[in-house]
């Protein structure tokens, strides 16, 4: 019956309002709770900056010096971002309030950009600190090194490998080439690493391991379309010696392949 439907329409109505009428008569978190809530989110967020750090330490063979660098570096940093919020919201027209905070501000940077030159000068003692500056028996020390893992990533995340090919150091890129277990493929792809910067040393040494992929794309590009996009004698000769080794991802319209 239409009577009957708008009756039971009418209850289900009823109830709901019923029902968000109670839920909003519940009281809200106390003070003390929302103190407790924010304490509790700032040790987890806490917790996982510690156990990032323990992984980058342990990956990259650091020490528990570097560990307190990194602590000092994550306070300064989260004390400089307090008072740039705090700059951010500061009434202009008080003059002398606005000077006090924009002091207090300049102390928090100073401070941040001293901790992170320090913080990364500690991190140049890991694997890829030392691959990065061709320390070979650095590196070969570390390689040895328990925990230590060969395609970890450091904080600019480039890998050992990858901040070898960087700097066009083809010796340290067959030491560690020679490695069980190094990754050829991941991430940006070191054979795009190598096909972007023309180097013909690396690109030989990359193109002879069992496991590259000659025609992977990263960003839409093979390495062999990386190294088209370069008009020089260098990344002509990384096209040819792709094209030789096989690979068939290539630009044909591009003026370094005629």
């Amino acid at each position: 019956m239409p009577g009957g439907g708008a009756s039971i329409t009418t209850g289900a109505a009823l109830g709901k309002q019923s029902r968000d009428r109670r839920k909003s008569q519940q009281p809200g978190p106390t003070p003390q709770q929302i103190k407790e809530n924010q304490q509790r989110e700032a040790a987890q967020v806490e917790a996982k900056q510690q156990a990032e750090d323990d992984t980058l330490a342990k990956t990259q063979g650091l020490g528990p010096d570097f560990l307190s660098k990194q602590r000092i570096f994550r306070d300064s940093r989260d004390k400089f971002f307090e008072h740039q919020a705090e700059v951010n919201a500061a009434d202009k027209d008080d003059n002398v309030q606005y000077r006090e905070i924009c002091d207090r501000y300049l102390a928090a940077k100073k401070n941040f950009e001293a901790a992170k030159a320090v913080k990364e000068e500690a991190e140049k003692e890991g694997l890829v600190g030392r691959a990065r500056e061709g320390d070979q028996e650095a590196v070969r020390a570390l390689l040895g090194k328990e925990g230590v893992d060969l395609n970890s990533r450091d904080s600019t995340q480039q890998s050992a490998l990858t901040a070898a090919l960087s700097n066009n150091d083809a010796k340290m890129v067959e030491i560690l080439l020679a490695q069980d277990g190094i990754d050829v493929n991941s991430g940006m792809p070191p054979l795009h690493h190598a096909a972007q910067n023309g180097s013909t040393e690396c690109i030989a040494l990359l193109i002879k391991h069992k496991d590259i992929s000659l025609d992977q794309k990263y960003d839409g590009k093979s390495a062999m379309q990386v190294a088209q996009s370069y008009d020089s004698k260098e990344h002509l000769a990384v096209v040819t010696q792709l094209r030789e080794a096989g690979a068939t991802e290539f630009s044909s319209s591009c003026c370094l392949l005629s």
